[in-house]
């Protein structure tokens, strides 16, 4: 699988758990909070992306890589999306505010920032204000966290947040197949910085031939 293509899903969870998300677990152990990404001006984070193999059923989830953002709202960001094969190119997508421009394989390719549904909608953390949740304390992988829960027909999503900080520390895509339960897409959420001032340079577009190697931070 190409590590675009589950970029999007892994990015649509972000959006997702930022809506306010039913919680199957008792009311009167809900917390609801709001994650701070509301109000941050600029917001760095990297996502580990783990899916499943294609076949009649969902095999374990295996690495498909890595997805690093800086971004500074409104418009700015920098992304780069590193495929867990090494051999793969990097892939890297600049916005200065003005235009956003990809290099993906060699190739490049700008268009207006306006426009930034492409190659994804630049996550929920660039232009939508994450709402409420409503979690339940829990334990999962050993560690406490707060745990939102949706279903819808023959998917499953969990939300981890951690309890102090109220940020995403990992969102997970299960189906059901012939009455199993398959995890389908796992994203770990690992480094965020709210608010640190980020430099102009971090969202200035290259010229040709430049090494897109990484940001200034």
């Amino acid at each position: 699988m190409v590590i675009c293509r589950f970029s999007l899903l892994a990015l649509a969870s972000s959006l997702i758990a930022s809506a306010s998300l039913p919680c199957l677990a008792a009311p009167a152990g809900r917390i609801n909070f709001t994650p701070p990404l509301a109000d941050a001006k600029t917001i760095q984070v990297t996502e580990t992306v783990w899916e499943a193999q294609n076949g009649a059923t969902p095999g374990s989830v295996r690495k498909a890589g890595t997805i690093t953002f800086c971004i500074a709202r409104p418009d700015k960001f920098w992304t780069e999306m590193k495929a867990g094969n090494p051999a793969k190119v990097t892939d890297f997508y600049i916005s200065d505010g003005t235009t956003m421009t990809g290099y993906s394989g060699g190739q490049t390719r700008s268009q207006p920032a306006q426009r930034a549904e492409w190659p994804f909608p630049v996550m929920g953390l660039l232009n939508n204000a994450p709402g409420p949740v409503s979690a339940v304390p829990a334990v999962r992988g050993g560690r406490r966290v707060l745990l939102a829960i949706r279903v819808s027909g023959a998917s499953r999503e969990e939300y981890w947040f951690d309890p102090k900080t109220h940020l995403l520390l990992r969102s997970t895509l299960s189906g059901i197949w012939q009455g199993k339960t398959s995890e389908i897409l796992r994203t770990q959420y690992t480094g965020w910085i709210l608010n640190k001032p980020l430099a102009p340079s971090v969202f200035r577009v290259p010229s040709a031939g430049t090494s897109h190697s990484g940001a200034s931070l």
